[in-house]
């Protein structure tokens, strides 16, 4: 919720692996994806942007287990231009498909 308030601080990185590993603990599907989403934003801020997919990659399994289609769609569009940013055209257009998903014919991306 500090996140969401706009309240995150200097702390922001150990609040969020706090709630990650937490959430984890209970099992809770939507806020270890909110977390680990929350935490690949942050570090994609400080250009870390491998991590970051790697982060959205975690976050899309997890929604994607319970069926959360909508938010892979979000997921993989940030994921490719977190690719592009590193210059991994390849992959980055891979998440495009990804993203646009099976209603057009594109099969799921499995890393």
């Amino acid at each position: 919720m500090r996140i969401v308030l706009g309240h995150g601080g200097p702390d922001v990185a150990a609040y969020l692996e706090t709630a990650l590993t937490e959430f984890r603990a209970i099992g809770e599907r939507w806020g270890i994806s909110f977390a680990l989403t929350e935490l690949a934003n942050l570090i994609a801020m400080h250009g870390e942007f491998a991590g970051a997919c790697e982060y959205y990659e975690q976050a899309i399994a997890v929604v994607t287990e319970v069926g959360a289609i909508e938010d892979v769609v979000r997921m993989r569009s940030r994921q490719a231009q977190l690719y592009w940013l590193s210059g991994d055209g390849e992959s980055s257009a891979a998440a495009m498909a990804e993203a646009r998903g099976p209603r057009n014919g594109s099969p799921g991306r499995r890393r």
